[in-house]
């Protein structure tokens, strides 16, 4: 140290210094801090120690240190203290958050739940159908408004039977027992007596609304639409489409009908022209056979007168069927010209009785066939031309003959009905077969093997000419009955029943 600081240097450095002690013997070393620094005054240079004892100078910085190691562990253990809080505060504070994000996502979902519930309420109140919910008891816990309306306000806490149709028990076919029996959607048609006592139809679609936990439905959804309206517009088309279908079956007998007619009219027409043909020919033919069938016929005659001169059974005979033959033949003629020209009748008050008798007794005999008459009494004269109508009965009577081949019994009578007079001519030959009854008046129809069928058709023609009427009724193998009904009935008109 003192070579250092002959040099000029400054420094420091820790000495021991012996040091007699008051109250000991022997000298204690003293620890001492001894600093130097030179200082140049005028040309020389001198060195400045200062020796202060050590404990003098580290007893304060000892006791400094103590109190900044305390201050530390003060401010350590604030700072310990602080960090614990700190991080207690900060979990508080995450705690605070979750909880506040948890109560945010409630409020959120609460406002969604109320969003929803809203709009829930808004569809349920614009829905017009009835809606009720029943629990498996069938009381009914909910219902919206509609329901309420019906039904009446009290409508909840009832059973739904006793409700809706004031039964004592569950109804058979209920859509909401079915319901939850299965856990399916049913529907069912249901008429039912609402509060203002008008009885509706509705129709009910239950579903299951909530379920148990082992899967049993616990709350059913009922919905019942009123199609009251539907039903009667249901019936109406059906009333509708079973007319339109009877219209339509009508439409088609009718097309059929007439189609038929228009077929028989066309024939008829075809029939008619050829008839007309017929008819110029036979009137010529008829005109020009007739001449020669007279002087046949009075030849017959005369033969007849002088019949008893020959002696020759013969010959006699031959000249009866000369005279038969010749009769047909006439009447065949007559026919034909009757049929081509119907001439106007001369009418004049006849009585009918008489004209029957009068036509009798210039018909042709008939043989094994007998003949009874009952007229009435009460019959009043009739306005017609005594000769068409006698040759219409005429035709009747020879045609009853020919159908009892066999023989039989010819009745003739005569009766007033509903102020019309009746000439009816019933016989017991083979009948007319159902088939032919429509068309034995027409022209040139016949089942005989003689003749050509022109006898009905022109007693027909004849006969309506008159005013009158020829109704016919015939059973196969028990013979017919022909009615000539002048007055009472449409003229012209042909009808099979009697």
């Amino acid at each position: 140290m003192a070579e250092e600081r002959s040099k000029g240097k400054e420094g420091s450095a820790i000495v021991y210094c012996p040091m007699k002690a008051k109250k000991e013997s022997a000298n204690k070393l003293i620890k001492r801090i001894t600093s130097y620094s030179p200082i140049r005054i005028g040309n020389r240079t001198w060195s400045i120690t200062v020796n202060i004892p050590y404990s003098e100078l580290t007893g304060p910085l000892h006791k400094h240190a103590r109190n900044t190691f305390g201050l530390a562990g003060i401010v350590i253990l604030l700072f310990g203290a602080g960090g614990v809080a700190f991080f207690r505060v900060q979990k508080k504070k995450a705690e605070l958050e979750t909880e506040a994000k948890y109560l945010k996502q409630l409020v959120s979902g609460a406002m969604a739940l109320k969003k929803s519930e809203e709009k829930l309420a808004g569809i349920v109140s614009s829905v017009t159908d009835h809606m009720s919910m029943v629990d498996e008891k069938f009381n009914i816990v909910w219902t919206n408004d509609v329901a309420k309306g019906l039904f009446g306000p009290d409508i909840v806490g009832k059973k739904c039977y006793a409700a809706y149709k004031g039964r004592n028990k569950a109804c058979e076919s209920c859509a909401a027992k079915s319901c939850f029996e299965d856990g399916k959607t049913h529907h069912h048609e249901v008429k039912i007596v609402r509060a203002d006592g008008n009885q509706k139809i509705y129709w009910c679609t239950a579903s299951v609304a909530a379920w148990h936990e082992d899967g049993r439905p616990r709350m059913v959804v009922e919905f019942l639409r009123d199609i009251t309206d539907r039903e009667q517009r249901e019936e109406q088309l059906r009333q509708y489409t079973a007319a339109l279908e009877e219209a339509r079956s009508n439409l088609e007998q009718k097309v059929e009908e007439r189609t038929r007619e228009l077929k028989e009219t066309q024939k008829a027409l075809v029939r008619n022209e050829r008839l007309a043909a017929l008819g110029q020919l036979a009137g010529s033919v008829g005109h020009e056979l007739r001449n020669p069938l007279g002087i046949i016929k009075n030849a017959g005659y005369f033969l007849n007168m002088k019949i008893d001169t020959f002696k020759n059974d013969a010959v006699k005979e031959n000249i009866d069927i000369i005279n038969k033959e010749t009769n047909i033949a006439a009447k065949i003629i007559s026919d034909l010209l009757d049929f081509a020209r119907i001439k106007e009748p001369e009418r004049r008050e006849v009585d009918i009785n008489q004209l029957i008798t009068d036509t009798l007794s210039r018909s042709l005999k008939m043989e094994r066939i007998t003949v009874t008459k009952n007229f009435a009494d009460n019959i009043p004269p009739v306005s017609i031309d005594p000769l068409q109508v006698s040759q219409v009965f005429l035709n009747l009577i020879e045609n009853a003959g020919q159908a009892m081949e066999k023989g039989g019994t010819l009745k003739i009578s005569t009766r007033v009905i509903d102020g019309a007079t009746e000439a009816v001519f019933a016989d017991e030959g083979r009948g007319i077969p159902k088939n032919d009854l429509d068309k034995i008046f027409e022209p040139l129809f016949t089942t005989k093997t003689r003749g050509i069928g022109l006898g009905l058709s022109v007693s027909k023609s004849l006969a309506k000419a008159n005013g009158a009427n020829i109704l016919v009724e015939s059973e196969e193998g028990k013979g017919s009955r022909f009615v000539v009904r002048f007055g009472g009935e449409e003229v012209g008109k042909v009808d099979r029943e009697i």
